[in-house]
Parts: structure tokens; sequence; C-alpha cells
């Protein structure tokens, strides 16, 4: 029997996509037994590599931020015309690849489509250009939405906010997932060689205004200038586009607190800054299931976030601290992490690998994605 080819149409498969692009590569990772093709638009940004798809890689047409592509739009209806089995699985939203999906439905009404929103339905990502948005909704997202064969949902929280966008939708539930490379003995063997080193809070995720940097920076600065001490160094790693890592590091040279940026951290780099890391913190004011978060639950690291993560077991596990998106509660993140022991942060470290295991083991993700792409 054939395998079914599941066409991947997402607007950047690069670090710049953030979650989203290391997501799909993980999709693809774990759903074997199909043929994966992944349609994208150039950036500024290596595209990933995979042996486990085809990507094909178009220029835009039209402004960057539409993120549409005439190429893209015709490989994607050529590749319906000659395969007869083809499911496209579309990856984010409010952008011009809506159009082109908006337009393949009219054109091949029996083709069948999964939309994974990646959290850009949430009330605080709809906000951010609202009318823009507002616009595509009416001319095609909406549509698009309501004719998916799924909308796929990373959490609770976001199937919530997804119908409370627009009710009705064909929703289901299917978490990310990620390799988990080490067992409770190899984690507790890192912990005893954190608890030799001075105390270290990481930040590792796109530099974007929506994740909080600004506000947590300043949140450092006001606990160290009242409090005369501090604890503990924030790392920050992560892309973004320069205006906002020049914002960045000139918010770090005024500050009054020890705080160091990376730039870009990938790989064996990226690893050894979890490994050297006491905590991870994530003051994001919108997200769908971060993936960062994901992986430093499985170097054994407890969680500092915000209720917007849609991480509810941090705080039902004991395996961090969970706060609202607000300035007062960033201070009280910093507070809770200055005072915390390193015995107290290793107990919650392994509490949240142990709970991130149980959720998003590879073997269930997995298996959710093979019913959901076969029986359509």
């Amino acid at each position: 029997m054939k395998s079914k080819t599941i066409v991947h149409c997402i607007n950047s498969f690069s670090a710049r996509a953030g979650g989203v692009g290391f997501a799909l590569l993980s999709l693809i990772n774990h759903a074997r037994g199909f043929n994966h093709i992944v349609l994208t638009l150039r950036d500024d940004q290596t595209i990933f590599e995979t042996n486990l798809a085809d990507i094909r890689v178009f220029e835009r047409s039209g402004p960057f931020f539409l993120s549409y592509s005439r190429d893209l739009e015709k490989a994607l209806f050529a590749e319906i015309s000659q395969n007869s089995t083809v499911i496209v699985h579309v990856h984010g939203l409010w952008s011009g690849l809506g159009h082109s999906i908006n337009k393949m439905r009219s054109r091949y009404p029996n083709t069948d489509f999964i939309v994974s929103p990646h959290g850009m339905l949430s009330r605080s990502a709809i906000t951010r250009r609202k009318y823009i948005k507002y616009i595509m909704g009416k001319l095609w997202e909406n549509q698009v939405l309501a004719n998916a064969q799924h909308v796929h949902c990373l959490t609770d929280a976001e199937r919530c906010s997804v119908n409370t966008y627009k009710s009705g939708l064909k929703t289901v539930i299917v978490p990310h997932t990620i390799n988990f490379p080490y067992s409770n003995k190899d984690l507790k063997r890192h912990w005893n060689k954190r608890i030799t080193r001075s105390k270290e809070l990481l930040y590792l995720g796109r530099i974007h205004e929506t994740k909080g940097l600004t506000q947590l920076i300043e949140a450092i600065s006001k606990f160290k200038i009242e409090n005369n001490h501090i604890s503990f160094r924030l790392n920050i790693a992560g892309i973004g586009r320069p205006e906002a890592i020049a914002a960045l590091e000139k918010q770090i040279m005024e500050s009054e607190a020890e705080i160091e940026f990376f730039g870009s951290t990938f790989g064996k780099r990226k690893h050894n800054m979890f490994l050297n890391a006491h905590g991870l913190i994530l003051p994001s004011q919108t997200e769908g299931l971060p993936m960062t978060l994901m992986e430093a639950a499985a170097h054994g690291l407890p969680l500092f976030v915000t209720e917007e993560c849609n991480l509810d077991w941090v705080e039902v596990e004991n395996a961090g601290k969970m706060v609202p998106y607000n300035a007062d509660c960033f201070y009280s993140l910093i507070n809770y992490f200055h005072n915390a022991s390193m015995t107290e942060l290793e107990v919650m470290g392994l509490k949240s690998a142990n709970a991130a295991k149980e959720r998003y083991s590879n073997k269930f993700v997995s298996a959710v994605w093979q019913q959901l792409y076969e029986p359509i």
C-alpha cells in the first residue's frame, strides 16, 4: 500500500520560526511511515535539515509580513494534482499561506487538511496587529479553520482559545514530543555538578516583545537595587531581529544586575547551557506549548513561567513556579528563585523531568499522529 504524503506548509522552517519550526521538525521525526514534504519560505536564517522530509524553499511574492508565495502555491497545487493520497498540514495562521489554502479548498475540495495554530489564536496574539488579522480572518483564515478536518491544539488552554475565537471547530489536542535522553540517575549526577557552581537562571527563546524579556530585566534590576544583592546571574540566548537585539543589549548594559546575552544557541552549545543552568524562565505574553520548556524539563530544570505558557502541571507537580503575566509577578518569580536553595531547585527539577516524561513521551504522541493522519 502506498504511503500517504503529508505536505507541511509553514512560513519559516528555521530558527526564525522559533518553537513552531522546531515543533514541525520534531513531528516529522516521530510521525514515521509517511512521505513528508515541507513547503516553506526563504528567510535570513538557515533552513532546518532532515533526511526524513523533502524540503522545498520558495521566494516571497510581495511584502515580507504577508508571507505569500505564488511559487509555493503552484507547488502545493501540483503535488495535490499528482497524488491522491495527499494530506495538507498548515502550521501557523495570519499569513498569505492561508490565502493559498483557501484557494486550494475551492480548487481541490476533496483534499483533506489540518491546521495547527501554534498559539496564534490566544487573546494576546490576536490583539497584536489586530486590524490586519481581522481582515485576514474575514478574507480567508476563518474559512480555512471552519473547513479543516482537524484544528490541532497543543493544550486544553489552547483549545479554549480556539473555541473562543470561533466555535464549532473540529479541535483535537496533541502535545509536542521530544527526546528524554537522561535517566533519573543521570539527572541526579548533573545536579551534583550544578550545586558546585553559582546559581544561573536561563532564558532561551526568541528575542521578541511578546516574550517578556524587557519586563523581566526591569524586575531583576529593581530587585538588585532594593536588596543590594542578587544570588544569581541571568543568561539569555536566542535570535531576533537586529532592532530587537540592539534594544536588549542596551537594556542589559544599563541594568544593575548580572546579565549576559549569548546570541543564537543551538546543538551542543544549547545542551551545555541547559546542563549549566539551575532553572529556566519564560515570562511570555502568549505561547502555544513552548518547546524550550520541554527541553529544559528533559534536562531536569525547574520551570519559572507565566500562565500564558499553558503548563498548569508546573504548579500541580511542584516543578517550578507559575505566575500571571505582569511586572509584579515577574518580581515574585525573581524573589522565589533568589531564595530557593540548591536542594529545593534540584527537587523541583527532577519533578519537572518526570512530569514531562509522563505527558510528552515519543511513543504516546507518535501514536496519536499516526491515528490522525491515517483515517482522513
